[in-house]
Order: C-alpha cells, then structure tokens, then sequence
C-alpha cells in the first residue's frame, strides 16, 4: 500500500459511502474514466503503428508505451491501494457497529431488568404500607370519635 493515497478514503458502510461534507470520488467511475484514456491512446497507437513504416512506429510505439506505463502504474498502484484501504475501513466499521449494537442490545436488556426488579419491590412494599396506613387511619377514627365523645360529656357536664 502506498504511503500516501492521491485520493481520500471514503468510509464505506454496507456499501454506502458516508454521507460527509464532499463526496468522495467513485473507484468504479475513476477507473472507467482512466481505461477510457488509456484505451483512446492505445487505438491511436495501434492506428500510427499501422500508418507509419516499421522502424519508426516501434521507435514511437516504444516510446509511448513507456510515456503510458508511467501515467497507468502509479494510478493502478495508488488504486489498488485505495480499494485495499477501502476494503479495510469497511469491515473496521462493520465490526465497530456490530460490537456497539450487541453492547446496547445487552445495556437495554440489564436496564429493563433492573426497572422490573424495582417495580416488583416497590410494589410488595407498598402493600403492607397500604394496610399499615389504613390501620391507623382505623386507630385514628376511634381515638377521634372517643375524644369527640368525652368533649360531648364535658360539654353536657358544663352546661
């Protein structure tokens, strides 16, 4: 892999490219489009090497084969680097994005249990607190019409 890329690095997930700022160029269009120069400068060689008498057109032929292979090598090196780079990152962020869903999926599944668990024991406590208060509210109302009945005999002795 090259050290440094000309181009950028999409992040790839799923086969979508991120939907960050710039969109990133497409490997498929970015190599059609440097086939279809290679390819147009092949033909017009082929069509020279056809016109042209044989000493001259493999002296030219020669030395635009070599102009060529250095335009299509770093491009094919760089390329390949890219797609390998490409590949890489994709599966990097399949991993991520599996591992965080399998972490939230067992986040969700504890907090769950943990909220039944309170509500069943908020629930046995409340029923004893409800009979606890309902006896004293029975305490209460017979302490109350005992103290309501001895103030009706004050009042009865005083009057």
């Amino acid at each position: 892999m090259a050290a440094e890329t000309k181009y950028p690095l999409p992040v790839v997930v799923d086969g979508e490219p991120s939907s960050s700022g710039s969109r990133l160029p497409d490997p498929s269009s970015l190599i059609t489009s440097r086939l279809g120069d290679v390819l147009k400068g092949a033909q017009g060689i082929n069509r020279m090497r056809t016109d042209w008498h044989e000493g001259t057109a493999a002296k030219k032929t020669g030395k635009l084969h070599e102009r060529l292979g250095k335009q299509v090598d770093p491009l094919a090196k760089d390329l390949s680097g890219y797609l390998v780079s490409g590949r890489e990152l994709n599966e990097t962020c399949k991993t991520s994005v599996k591992q965080m869903a399998e972490l939230c999926e067992r986040n969700i599944g504890a907090t769950t249990s943990a909220v039944q668990d309170a509500a069943r024991a908020t629930t046995e406590t409340m029923g004893p607190l409800n009979r606890n208060l309902d006896s004293v509210r029975v305490v209460a109302d017979s302490m109350l019409s005992q103290v309501l009945y001895v103030l009706e005999e004050v009042v009865k002795e005083l009057r």
